[in-house]
């Protein structure tokens, strides 16, 4: 079990190695969903309205539309996105937020933060430049306000609206990161 997200409706999602399941709070048990093959390892997920996005551990972003049938969930009109062709080593999604402005966030390991811009992911690099390449693992994301606070190998960056950062690293009092 990777993640845990509570659903709008009497679930709660369970993001785990065999892709996406839930717990229905109303007949108290556990289901798993049929996703296509090429979507496993669903490390987060977050409902948005009637769509649920996944980030995965090596099959990239996915969005599916939430729909109910007999009670149960239905994830349909499945839409993948990745970098590098689908190359396995360029797709560990970590961690996926959407900020107060309804932009979606992407943490990946090792290839740094995303955006999804006109249904495309866009590169975001830090804006302090460091030489220390786990600053590009990202593994987790918090919309505050108008910031972006962006868990990484190398610390914490604050993102700004205007477009600047913060750096917040050992020096600031955090555990060795």
């Amino acid at each position: 079990i990777y993640h845990l997200t509570e659903s709008r409706h009497p679930r709660v999602w369970i993001c785990n190695a065999e892709g996406i399941s839930y717990y229905s709070y109303t007949t108290r048990q556990v289901k798993h969903l049929a996703l296509p093959d090429h979507v496993k390892h669903v490390i987060a997920a977050c409902e948005d309205g009637d769509q649920l996005w996944m980030a995965t551990l090596g099959f990239g972003i996915c969005r599916a539309h939430i729909s109910e049938k007999d009670g149960q969930p239905l994830l349909t009109n499945l839409k993948t996105y990745v970098l590098d062709g689908g190359k396995l080593s360029s797709n560990y999604f970590f961690s996926l937020a959407k900020d107060n402005q309804g932009r979606w966030w992407f943490g990946n390991r090792g290839m740094g933060l995303y955006s999804l811009e006109h249904d495309t992911l866009t590169h975001h690099p830090p804006v302090q430049a460091t030489v220390n390449p786990s600053i590009n693992d990202v593994y987790t994301l918090l919309p505050v306000g108008d910031d972006l606070w962006v868990g990484t190998g190398f610390g914490i960056y604050k993102q700004q609206k205007n477009g600047s950062a913060r750096h917040i690293t050992m020096a600031d009092g955090l555990p060795n990161s």
